[in-house]
């Protein structure tokens, strides 16, 4: 229950694949042992708006989770598990048997060693550690077992809120409790920072601060930790005008005096080590003296060792490469473990051997520079050293609808790409792209673009990644180089022996054997911290610090106080930084080169060119910024961007300017959100509509704390956040913006701006825009009240309003209800004489009645539509219109009418560049040319629209795609590949995905699998949406095989009157003639005249519209069911 509801079943994962489904386990859980009505249940799987079905939905959904829990419960048995009681079900599972039982138990033993301890505040542990260890690794297993947020399928059910803060708050004490054990062991190298989130997020946590400031005082950062306690006080006076308690007041008078019991005492890992460790912990140094040390070594002074097969690999690649056949690699591991060390060794073999044009890509994390910043600062100087044009990228303008952005990014891109293309033309290129993880995603999608494109030329493309650096643009792009043909190098620690060939270089004192090897296990073999460990090592007696952190902190304890200050806002302002930068924040215009000096000198800083310094590592930076109070940082930030905005115009410099008023606390609100959303504006015009949207978001959270702003520019923020959330394909955050912009309107008392927000929804798609079977409760109410509150004269703004609650309302309205709306709605579309507003009243009205019994309707609303929108000279509304027209007439049965139209429209869209409507048409064309037999032309269809889907927005996109690879493997039989698309389908999907799958393992042969999963989902009915033809259609196919006669029966009657059409799910997943699936809903209820008859209907259809292989897929069922 600690995130999405799984279970296992005899150590075996049980498939919870239905949201429902889940939702019923984790309610079941919640108040296990306790008998819990069905109407309750019903309220909460149906978030209070139940279907009219829903309690015998529920029945099945019982049904389904009885088998999966207990697979060898005999037919009829009574349920030992969900147990049916009068009024409900209970559930009868141990608390040993529930993971966030365990959870509990586990931190309750934690609390009970803590309260042990002699002082748990400063941690402290003698005689043998072996049962803290064996603690500290249970509470390391019970944090795994959180998975996201506590009883997350139940949303926001009030009691489970209730248990999921309970739960939260336990979290918090296990991960307190994980810190003291630490502490107490001699672990507190980590604990600081590890508290100061924990005190960030849970402020009033008074043990939380006093840990804190014990954990700094072991790091020697006493100055530190007295600043904590100062903070602490001010957080207790100002939040609940109260002191600190007597025991933080002790505490502050004994890190004054310096007290021993502090630092505490070390357990003797000798005889008991760490879990982690082979040898025992390294010993940890309390005060190291304030003596001169060794410089931090730059990485690129480091000897390359143990990467001799990844530099080999790199070396033939690039040589590959510039024969003209494009090589890609995607390097990845921890940070420190010597990505960049590799990348530089590659580089300066390509100098020397003269291979190609090096070009590099740097991100860093945090430095606020605009989308595409540092991508574009690379091309530029390629394009001063090729003398090739880079195209001009802000052309977004301010408002630009899907069907623009769509063309406008594809553009750019391509555009970008084809640069690439030009300057290997001219010689090879080696493009390096440092630090992906923290690349913008916009800089990702183009590369990933170059990789598609750019193919067979001299180019060579090495990408370096943390492992924990994983994002959503980060992963198609890795799956574009895997694709492509690109290797994958995962770099680890290196071994021993490569520790003591470094040693030969790096160590001042030779090491001993005992501390090569304790050097080895403390640092995991990353090159970063061996190397610097290496550099200390014998300095001490053997004693090392306990982290590469430890290691920067001693330099700065070398370091003058001038220079530590200057490092520090170095630091703040990012990995890199201008001089004139430090200066202009410092207000000091002295010899700032002299200063840096000695940092230069020790290793923490390097020079880039005139004017311009970086850290010599991300990790060096983070440990110089860890070591400033949290205030200080804040103070900071703020006078750095108050020195920025005098002199600032460049857009990375103003997105600079954005991110340090950000950080600088709440009383920078304003400037915040003012600079932040003019940074999303420069986003929107390189088409970064992400990274808009992002920046968007924190301009609202900013603003929230503004007291002067006003609702109306929160309401036009809130405007451009929906805007950016649609074009980036987030409906559900967009119709988040929807809802409180419409929520802002109302307080205002302004009905037309809240008119204005609901109507800025997207209207005249082809598809729906939210995903299948979900909708915002919140979003119709917020629409409906627009529709009570609009001006009963503005009949325009009615008709759109309607048909907009129309169909946010489609999944959980009933025909009767959409069917009142559309008829007002076209019935004003109509009386006004508007020929633009009635084509676009008819595309949504085609949408909210999308379901088979309308069919016919559609078919001449969506004709009429395609009449006015050639009789205005709209293009855009043709091709929509045009679909639509040839989806109704293929579900109609008018294939050659509906082919026709299909061929004209896609012509129309091609030529035009509406690529959502050339997606949606070739999508419908595979299932076509599958059910024909025609394979490569099917293939081409599909490899369309996989070229085209980066180019358009859409929630559906994904499963569509996916289902229509499956279907081709499907068709093909080719079961292992239609197994493994399967599971890589998109989550939380409510699509009827188990039930197709059923069917295509029965037509593949795996019947034992097929079955399997039949008795363990919950049963699916079709419903009246353009899912519904598919769900009966699948039914019935599935109930002949596996003998439902009940099932076989209710498919008979439902898809009876549907007889002559084709069965699809609209505009996706078709399957053949509908009469095919009615004659196997008759075989299956043992009617054997009706089932030969509509079998012979249906063959003589495949015969007409050219599906050969449909007509051996029916051919082989009548002979083996005889009819």
């Amino acid at each position: 229950m600690l995130g999405p509801s799984v279970a296992r079943v005899d150590d075996s994962a049980v498939t919870l694949s239905a949201h429902r489904l889940r939702s019923l386990l984790a309610v079941l859980v919640l108040w296990r042992g306790q008998t819990l009505p069905a109407e309750r249940i019903i309220d909460v799987l149906w978030q209070g708006s139940p279907s009219p079905g829903a309690s015998n939905t529920l029945q099945g959904y019982v049904a389904s989770l009885r088998r999966l829990l207990e697979p060898h419960r005999q037919a009829r048995a009574a349920s030992a598990v969900v147990i049916h009681e009068p009024g409900g079900y209970r559930l009868a599972v141990p608390s040993a048997h529930v993971d966030a039982d365990r959870f509990e138990s586990v931190v309750g033993t934690a609390h009970a060693f803590i309260q042990g301890l002699p002082d748990p505040m400063r941690p402290s542990f003698v005689g043998d550690s072996a049962l803290a260890e064996r603690l500290q690794a249970d509470l390391s297993d019970s944090m795994r077992l959180w998975r996201g947020d506590a009883y997350g399928d139940l949303g926001d059910f009030t009691p489970a809120s209730t248990e999921r803060r309970r739960l939260e708050a336990l979290r918090v004490d296990g991960r307190a409790a994980s810190i003291v054990i630490d502490m107490a062991l001699g672990r507190s190298t980590g604990a600081a920072a590890a508290l100061e989130e924990l005190v960030s997020a849970h402020p009033l946590r008074e043990q939380l601060w006093g840990l804190w400031a014990v954990a700094l005082v072991r790091n020697d950062r006493q100055a530190h930790a007295l600043e904590v306690l100062q903070q602490l006080r001010t957080t207790l006076a100002d939040e609940l005008g109260i002191d600190p308690s007597p025991q933080i007041v002790k505490l502050q008078e004994d890190i004054l005096r310096q007290d021993p019991s502090l630092i505490g005492t070390i357990p003797d890992t000798r005889t008991t080590a760490h879990p982690s460790s082979r040898t025992g912990e390294v010993k940890h140094v309390s005060s190291p003296a304030l003596v001169p040390g060794p410089r931090l070594a730059l990485p690129y002074e480091v000897p390359l060792v143990g990467r001799d097969r990844e530099l080999a690999l790199l070396k033939q690649g690039m040589q590959t490469a510039a024969e003209g056949h494009t090589r890609c690699f995607m390097l990845v591991g921890e940070g420190g473990v010597g990505k960049s060390r590799l990348t530089a060794e590659l580089v300066r073999w390509v100098r020397q051997e003269e291979l190609a044009r090096i070009a590099t890509v740097r991100s860093f994390d945090g430095d606020g520079a605009p989308p595409l910043w540092s991508l574009v600062t690379t091309f530029t100087e390629l394009s001063r050293e090729t003398g090739i044009d880079l195209p001009e990228l802000a052309r977004g303008g301010e408002a630009i609808d899907d069907e623009a952005a769509e063309a406008g990014r594809f553009a750019l891109y391509e555009e970008l790409a084809g640069f690439v293309r030009d300057v290997t033309c001219k010689s090879p290129l080696l493009l390096v792209v440092e630090d992906a993880h923290w690349s913008d995603p916009t800089t990702l999608r183009v590369l990933r673009h170059v990789v598609d494109r750019v193919m067979e030329q001299p180019l060579m493309v090495v990408v370096t990644c943390r492992t924990e650096g994983d994002t959503a643009a980060g992963a198609d792009l890795a799956s574009s180089i895997i694709r492509s043909g690109g290797t994958w190098l995962q770099l680890e620690g290196l071994e021993a022996e490569h520790v003591t060939e470094l040693a030969d270089h790096l160590a001042l004192t030779a090491p001993s054997e005992e501390e090569l090897t304790s050097i080895h296990e403390r640092s995991g073999g990353n090159p970063l911290y061996v190397s610097e460990l290496l550099k200390v090592a014998g300095l001490r007696d053997g004693q090392l610090p306990a982290s590469l952190a430890g290691l920067v902190h001693r330099r700065l304890q070398t370091l003058t106080a001038e220079t530590v200050l200057a490092l520090n806002v170095a630091a703040v302002i990012g990995r890199e930084f201008a001089l004139n930068t430090v200066s202009r924040a410092m207000g000091d215009s002295g010899d700032l080169l002299h200063v840096l000096e000695p940092a230069r000198l020790g290793g923490i800083l390097r020079e880039q060119a005139a004017g311009t310094w970086m850290f010599t590592h991300a990790l060096v930076r983070d440990a110089v910024l860890d070591a400033m109070r949290p205030t200080e940082r804040s103070s900071w930030h703020a006078r750095i961007a108050a020195s920025m905005d005098s002199v600032t115009h460049d857009a990375r410099a103003r997105s600079e300017v954005a991110r340090h008023w950000r950080a600088a606390g709440a009383q920078y609100a304003s400037q915040a959100w003012r600079s932040t959303a003019a940074a999303a504006t420069r986003a929107h015009e390189v088409f970064a509509f992400v990274e808009e949207a992002e920046l968007l978001a924190e301009a609202l959270m900013s603003q929230r704390i503004d007291a002067l702003s006003t609702d109306l520019e929160r309401f036009l923020l809130l405007e451009r956040r929906a805007t950016a959330c649609r074009l980036s394909s987030d409906w559900d955050e967009a119709a988040t913006a929807v809802i409180e912009a419409i929520a802002v309107a109302e307080r205002m008392q302004r009905p037309d701006l809240a008119a204005q927000a609901a109507t800025s929804l997207p209207e005249g798609s082809v598809w729906h825009v939210q995903r299948y079977g979900t909708v915002s409760a919140d979003l119709v109410h917020a629409l409906q009240r627009c529709l009570a509150l609009a001006d009963p004269e503005d009949e325009a703004l009615r008709c759109r309003l309607l048909l907009t609650i129309a169909g946010e309302s489609f999944y959980i309205s009933t025909p009767d209800e959409l069917d009142a709306l559309v008829d007002e709605a076209l019935t004003i579309a109509e009386s006004l004489q508007d020929p633009e507003l009635h084509c676009l009243a008819l595309q949504q009205a085609y949408s909210a009645r999308w379901r088979p019994a309308t069919v016919h309707w559609r078919v001449e609303a969506a004709a009429t539509g395609v009449s006015l929108a050639r009789a205005i000279g709209s293009l855009r509304f043709e091709a929509t219109c045009g679909a639509l027209h040839a989806i109704a007439l293929l579900e109609a049965g008018r294939l050659d009418e509906s082919l026709a139209v299909m061929g004209r429209t896609l012509d129309l869209a091609g030529r035009h560049g509406y690529t959502t409507v050339v997606v949606i048409l070739e999508l419908l064309r595979v299932p076509l040319k599958l059910l024909a037999g025609r394979d490569t032309e099917a293939s081409a269809s599909l490899s369309r629209v996989l070229d085209l889907q980066e180019r358009i927005t859409g929630s559906n996109l994904p499963a569509a795609v996916a289902g229509s690879q499956m279907l081709t493997f499907m068709w093909q039989g080719r079961a292992a590949e239609f197994v493994e698309a399967a599971k890589q389908l998109p989550p939380n999907q409510e699509a009827p995905i188990e039930l197709i799958a059923v069917m295509a393992l029965l037509r593949l042969g795996l019947e034992d699998a097929a079955h399997d999963l039949y008795s363990s989902m919950p049963t699916v009915e079709p419903d009246h949406t353009y899912m519904g033809m598919l769900v009966a259609a699948t039914s019935a196919e599935v109930a002949l095989q596996v003998g439902d006669r009940k099932l076989s029966d209710r498919m008979y009657r439902w898809l009876r009157p549907y007889s002559g059409g084709v069965a699809s799910a609209g505009s996706t997943g078709v399957l053949g003639p509908v009469d095919a699936f009615i004659a196997l809903a008759a075989a299956g209820s043992g009617r054997s005249d009706e089932a030969c008859h509509h079998a012979d209907a249906a063959l003589e259809q495949c015969g007409s519209w050219g599906m050969s292989r449909g007509a051996d897929w029916l051919t082989d069922l009548r002979s083996r069911y005889r009819f």
